[in-house]
């Protein structure tokens, strides 16, 4: 699976074929392993911390926008619209990037992510949940 830094390492603690009573294994995770929550901390020191999160706020209908057409690598305003975008609460964006995010251990040359301005335009409508591939 493609994440930024430490790769996942897989521990064996206990193995019945070395005579313990049961198997037991653990894994250690990058947090960006797979399906993860980011807020506001993320990018800014002070900002929303994930237990002040309201789950009222990850748990709802959502608007899943095809966005793997896009050519280049950043998302716009107009292709959010093209998408059927209408300043829904909840918003999963499908990319180019679900074709090897979960292959790949070393990320693409080019990457599709969200422009400036369409996270802008994000914000201002009300969405309060944004999912990227």
């Amino acid at each position: 699976m493609l994440i930024s830094g430490r790769q996942p390492e897989f521990t064996r603690l206990y193995s019945l074929a070395e005579g313990a009573e049961y198997n037991v294994s653990a894994w250690r995770l990058h947090a960006h392993t797979g399906t993860h929550v980011e807020t506001g901390l993320h990018y800014v020191d002070g900002r929303e911390t994930i237990d002040e999160v309201e789950v009222e706020r990850l748990v709802g209908p959502a608007r899943v926008l095809d966005l793997t057409g896009i050519e280049g690598e950043e998302i716009s305003p107009a292709d959010l619209r093209a998408a059927d975008y209408e300043g829904q609460e909840r918003v999963l964006l499908k990319t180019a990037n679900s074709a090897c995010a979960v292959r790949d251990l070393v990320k693409r040359e080019s990457w599709v992510g969200l422009g400036p301005a369409a996270a802008e335009l994000l914000a201002e409508s009300g969405t309060r949940l944004l999912g990227v591939d």
